[in-house]
C-alpha cells in the first residue's frame, strides 16, 4: 500500500554522480580449439608476415543510465513516490524513462543514494524520518524495506547519506525568554550537531546516534552535495552572510562526516561580482565540477573546479541563467553537459516536466540551455537525479 506523508514539502533539488565501473578491455586468448574454423588460426600473408585475427573485445562498459526520485506533482494530493530510469547512449543522448517500483511511502524527498548495492530514499512525514531501502543491480524489479528514523531535536536540518548511513546534520531550536519588564521574546539557536542512524541487518534504528564530528558553526537549511568521497555543503546561519559561506569535508560511514574545513572563498557570483545565497538551489557535482543553478526567485548558475586531492574548489565561473527562475529540480551531470529536470518554474512556481542541459568545458565555461526532446512521464518538483 502506497502511504502518504501529510507534512509540507521544501521545494528542493539534488543530484549524486556515480560513475560505473570499468568493465572494458581485452578478452585473454583462447585455448586452441581443434574445431576452430581455418581462419581463426595465424596466417602468413604474400610478404611473408605472420597475421594474428584481431581478438574480440571483452564485455563492453554497460549502458549508464539516470534514476530519477520525485515527491511532489500536480493536483489536489501534490505527495508522490515516483522512480524513473532511462539509460543513456554512447552520445549521451538520453532514452525512455521507464517507471520503476514506486517508494512505500509518498510525500517529500530529502535524500537519494545508490550504497552497498541498495537504492536509500529518504523521506519526510508527520514526525520522524522514514528510510526507504531496496536491493538494486540496476533492474525494474526490486522491493522496498522501510525503517522509521527519529528527528533531531532541531529543525530545519540538511540530510544526505554517507555510505548507506542516513545523516542528519545542524538545524535550530527556538526557546522563550523574557525581558527585565517581563515582555517574551524567542531566542532562535543553531545547532552544530551531526547525527546518525547507521543499518543492522538493513533495518536503519530508530534512535539516532550523536557524531564525534561536529559542524564549525551553526548551520540550518542545509544544501549537501556529495562528489566520490567528498561533501560540500553550505546553508544559513546567525551571521547575514553565512549561507554563501561552503564547507567541505570527507564522506565517512562511521562518523557521517570527518573533519569540516571552511573553504576559503565564499560562493560568487561573478557577473554581479557579490556573493551567491539563493534560497533552495538546485545543486550537483560531476565530471569535476560542482554546480549551484537557480533556487527561488533565481535564474543564476555558478560552477567550480573541483580539487579532489585537496578537497577544494576553485574560482567561481558564471555560466548562462536558467531559461526560467528555478527551484526543486533535479540535476546530474553526464558526457559534458549538465542536466536539471522537472522543478518549479517562473515567478508563478509553475510544476514542470521540461529536461534542460548546458554545455560544460573542461575549465568549467558553460554553453547556452538547450529543451531536451525527452520530458518527464509528467510534471514533477521535489526532484532528485543521480546516474549510475
Amino acid at each position: 500500500m502506497i502511504l502518504s506523508a501529510s507534512i509540507a514539502a521544501a521545494a528542493v533539488g539534488c543530484a549524486l554522480t556515480y560513475a560505473p565501473g570499468d568493465y572494458g578491455g581485452a578478452a585473454p586468448p583462447a585455448a586452441p580449439d581443434a574445431s576452430a574454423p581455418a581462419d581463426a588460426t595465424p596466417s602468413v600473408d604474400a610478404d611473408g608476415d605472420v597475421v594474428t585475427p584481431p581478438i574480440e573485445a571483452g564485455p563492453a562498459r554497460p549502458a549508464l543510465h539516470l534514476l530519477v526520485v520525485a515527491g511532489e506533482r500536480d493536483g489536489a494530493d501534490t505527495a508522490t513516490s515516483d522512480v524513473w530510469s532511462a539509460p543513456i547512449d554512447e552520445r549521451g543522448e538520453l532514452g525512455e524513462l521507464t517507471v520503476l517500483p514506486p517508494g512505500p511511502v509518498r510525500g517529500p524527498r530529502s535524500a537519494i543514494a545508490i550504497a552497498d548495492g541498495h537504492l536509500l530514499v529518504a523521506t519526510k512525514t508527520n514526525a520522524d524520518r522514514v528510510v526507504e531501502r531496496a536491493p538494486f543491480d540496476g533492474g525494474s524489479s526490486f522491493s522496498w524495506q522501510t525503517s522509521v528514523v527519529a528527528n533531531p531535536s532541531p529543525t530545519a536540518f540538511g540530510q544526505l547519506f554517507a555510505g548507506s548511513a542516513f545523516v542528519a546534520a545542524g538545524g535550530y531550536t527556538t526557546s522563550t525568554e523574557y525581558d527585565p519588564e517581563g515582555f517574551p521574546y524567542t531566542v532562535t539557536t543553531q545547532s552544530t550537531g551531526v547525527h546518525l542512524s547507521r543499518p543492522d541487518a538493513g533495518v536503519y534504528p530508530k534512535a539516532l546516534e550523536a557524531s564525534s564530528t561536529k559542524l564549525p558553526t551553526g548551520l540550518h537549511d542545509i544544501t549537501f552535495v556529495t562528489y566520490g568521497g567528498l561533501v560540500f555543503f553550505w546553508g544559513d546561519g546567525d551571521a547575514a552572510t553565512q549561507r554563501s559561506r561552503i564547507f567541505a569535508a570527507r564522506v565517512d560511514p562511521a562518523t557521517g562526516l570527518g573533519a569540516i574545513v571552511p573553504l576559503p572563498d565564499p560562493i560568487t557570483n561573478p557577473q554581479a561580482g557579490k556573493a551567491h545565497t539563493p534560497a533552495t538551489p538546485i545543486a550537483c557535482a560531476g565530471e569535476g565540477h560542482l554546480f549551484i543553478l537557480g533556487g527561488d526567485k533565481s535564474d543564476v548558475t555558478v560552477t567550480a573546479t573541483i580539487d579532489e586531492l585537496n578537497a577544494t574548489l576553485g574560482p567561481w565561473k558564471a555560466g548562462p541563467p536558467l531559461p526560467t527562475t528555478l527551484k526543486g529540480a533535479g540535476c546530474a551531470v553526464w558526457n559534458g553537459r549538465v542536466h536539471v529536470l522537472g522543478g518549479l518554474a517562473g515567478a508563478s512556481n509553475v510544476r514542470s516536466d521540461r529536461i534542460y542541459s548546458a554545455t560544460v568545458a573542461a575549465d568549467g565555461t558553460m554553453g547556452a540551455w538547450v529543451a531536451s526532446p525527452r520530458t518527464l512521464p509528467g510534471p514533477r518538483s521535489n526532484v532528485f537525479a543521480l546516474t549510475y
